[in-house]
């Protein structure tokens, strides 16, 4: 909302101020008022009341990689975490991924999605957690509360159509998961209903698995809630290295 300087205030008529003023009160929750005594208070007042008003956030505008790639990151969490709309991430971030996850999300090539990280990280949609998976392995990244903001505002939209160049090598955002690990409970979760956290923690608790006999239960048994897609053992792998960052699951 636009505000005004002393100058600018007192060119307006009284009643201009009183209707400004009030514009401003049901932003702020300030009483409203009916008049002022004179001009010069009703400047004064003016000025202190637009003190209180909550800052504007800048309108954040992608390019259509960026919104595919934004879009891309939500899916991949909600699937995960069995949610309906990006919102729903507030609750339970399962947004986490790499560049290699990125390639595999969208289909572009390792220089894009490089390119788009940072360009998404300078917006403040995403964050750089600066550490691997128990240390090791590639940087992980998640949506910001801004991201997932934007994600939910965008959801209805179309996505855009994009030109994608060919990738070049394999993605690597998974090597350094030890698929022969035992896999265990570190402790319990709060999983929503047909996610694949539900799944995969009922069955860590009834059995004594290592991460690749996990990995192959989930690929044959698990699909996606709202698609019906069976998921791919990166999904799981991706899926299974988010409870342990949290510390719900643990490398035995």
């Amino acid at each position: 909302m636009n505000t005004y300087n002393a100058t600018e205030l007192n060119s307006l008529k009284l009643a201009e101020i009183v209707d400004l003023y009030n514009a401003y009160a049901t932003i702020t929750g300030d009483k409203q008022v009916k008049k002022f005594r004179d001009k010069p208070t009703a400047v004064k007042r003016t000025l202190e009341i637009q003190t209180r008003l909550p800052e504007e956030k800048p309108v954040v505008e992608l390019t259509d990689k960026e919104h595919v790639a934004l879009m891309a990151i939500a899916q991949n969490g909600l699937d995960g975490m069995g949610g309906e709309e990006p919102a729903d991430l507030h609750s339970d971030n399962f947004s986490w991924f790499d560049n290699g996850d990125l390639i595999q999300l969208t289909g572009m090539s390792k220089h894009q999605c490089s390119g788009l990280m940072a360009a998404l990280e300078e917006k403040g949609l995403i964050v750089n957690s600066e550490e691997g998976v128990n240390g090791e392995g590639p940087d992980q990244w998640y949506m910001s509360d801004e991201g997932i903001d934007l994600a939910q505002n965008l959801k209805d939209q179309p996505l855009p159509e994009i030109k994608k160049e060919a990738k070049k090598g394999n993605s690597k955002g998974n090597s350094k998961t030890d698929m022969n690990a035992k896999i265990v409970i570190a402790k319990q979760r709060n999983n929503q209903e047909g996610s694949i956290g539900e799944m995969m923690f009922n069955h860590v608790a009834e059995n004594d698995l290592t991460v690749q006999e996990l990995v192959d239960f989930m690929v044959a048994n698990y699909t996606k809630p709202r698609s019906n897609v069976p998921v791919t053992a990166a999904f799981v792998i991706n899926s299974i290295r988010y409870f342990v960052r949290e510390g719900s699951l643990k490398f035995a």
